[in-house]
C-alpha cells in the first residue's frame, strides 16, 4: 500500500500516543490504520477483516479491539448505521479522520451501499459556519436511506 499524507500523519500520532503511554507498537494496529486510510469510503468490520487478512491473518475480535482503540484515540471515526431489514443489529463503519474533511454519506439500511457526496448545500453550511467565526477542522454527516430498488423490485444489485 502506498503511503498518503493523512495516513502518515495518523501513523505518527499513533506512535506518539503509544510512546506517551509506554505501550507497544504492533503491526496489526498499524495495518488496520493503513487499510482504513486507504479506503475512499467508510468500511465495515467485515470488509476490514477481509482486506487486512489479505496482508496477514488476524481475528475478528482483534479488528474490533483495534478499531475501538483507534476511535478512542481520535485516529478514526465510527459511524453507526441503523438496523436494516433482516439485520440482527446496526452496523458500524470506520473511516480515517486525520487531515480529512469527512464527506457526507448516504448509507443504505437495506443493502449497505455507501454513497459519498458533496454538494453546494453542504458547502454553504461550511461557509456559513466559518463566516460566524467558527473553524471547521472536520465534519461528518450521514443520511440513513432505504433502497428504492429493493422496495420496488424485491432485489438490489448491491445486496449480498
Amino acid at each position: 500500500m502506498s503511503e498518503n499524507t493523512a495516513f502518515t500523519r495518523a501513523k505518527k500520532k499513533l506512535h506518539d500516543i503509544i510512546e506517551a503511554a509506554g505501550g507497544r507498537h504492533t503491526t496489526e494496529r498499524e495495518t488496520v490504520l493503513e487499510v482504513i486510510y486507504a479506503q475512499n469510503q467508510p468500511v465495515s468490520i467485515d470488509t476490514l477483516l477481509e482486506l487486512v487478512n489479505e496482508i496477514f491473518e488476524v481475528k475478528r475480535a482483534s479488528i474490533y479491539y483495534i478499531c475501538n482503540y483507534l476511535v478512542e484515540k481520535g485516529l478514526i471515526a465510527k459511524r453507526e448505521t441503523t438496523k436494516g431489514k433482516g439485520d440482527a443489529k446496526a452496523k458500524a463503519l470506520y473511516e480515517g479522520v486525520i487531515g480529512q474533511n469527512l464527506i457526507p454519506n448516504a448509507i443504505c439500511r437495506d443493502c449497505g451501499k455507501v454513497i459519498a457526496f458533496d454538494n453546494e448545500h453542504v458547502s454553504k453550511i461550511r461557509e456559513g459556519l466559518m463566516r460566524l467565526g467558527f473553524l471547521l477542522p472536520k465534519h461528518a454527516m450521514n443520511f440513513d436511506v432505504e433502497c428504492k430498488d429493493l422496495k420496488k423490485h424485491g432485489k438490489c444489485q448491491y445486496k449480498t
